[in-house]
């Protein structure tokens, strides 16, 4: 059975594309090899543009709007073992509560920034509707919030602690705290480009490695 992951934030600037990116090209190669589809249904297209002129092979994209999501994945869902949406910003977009019904799994990148925790709280209000909905109908759904564009070790406690605080279900790793790639944190292009070049994916895996096993393990445990 399919699974469908959707990446999602009120706010731009989370980091929710490099995610989505580095979550499917990491299942998709070795020694995961799932078949991995992106959907990408941001305004901007960034993903799309990026992995046109990277020529990646890992997965497949495709581009279109948030309302057409469903659609895709009745047509594409037997294709693919995981499906990622990336999803907009904009949650009043039509077709953006429905793309989320069709959703198992839901990721909400975040920083330590005041807006960050803001644009945090306002998608997993959003989210927790769509999960009470989805449990009406008996499909089970988790949310989980994922530590993302922290640079520091002190700054990844305080937004640990803050989670905790908020009873916020979160992954136990940042996306990278790695010293000599931590420059790659704050520039989204840097991520994709590290991931899409060639560079020996076991290297890659060094700095991603714990928030990629934990996600799949969650999958496997579904």
């Amino acid at each position: 059975m399919t699974t469908v992951i959707g990446i999602v934030s009120s706010k731009g600037g989370t980091g929710k594309s490099s995610i989505c990116n580095l979550f499917a090209i990491t299942l998709a190669n070795k020694p995961i090899d799932k078949r991995v589809l992106v959907i990408d249904a941001t305004e901007n297209k960034s993903l799309s543009y990026l992995n046109v002129y990277k020529e990646q092979s890992f997965y497949k994209i495709v581009q279109n709007s948030i309302d057409n999501v469903p659609k895709i994945l009745a047509a594409e869902s037997d294709n693919y073992d995981l499906i990622f949406v990336d999803f907009p910003n904009n949650s009043s977009l039509i077709g953006y509560n429905t793309a989320s019904l069709c959703c198992n799994h839901f990721i909400i990148p975040t920083g330590v920034g005041i807006m960050d925790q803001i644009a945090t709280k306002e998608s997993l209000s959003e989210l927790s509707e769509i999960k009470k909905l989805r449990k009406a109908a008996g499909f089970n759904t988790s949310i989980k919030v994922l530590p993302s564009r922290v640079n520091n070790k002190e700054a990844v406690q305080d937004l640990y602690v803050l989670l905790n605080k908020q009873n916020i279900e979160h992954f136990e790793f940042p996306l990278s705290t790695d010293e000599d790639l931590a420059y790659l944190i704050e520039q989204n292009q840097p991520i994709m480009d590290y991931v899409t070049e060639g560079i020996d994916w076991t290297s890659g895996q060094v700095v991603f490695h714990n928030v990629f096993i934990e996600f799949h393990k969650q999958l496997e445990s579904e």
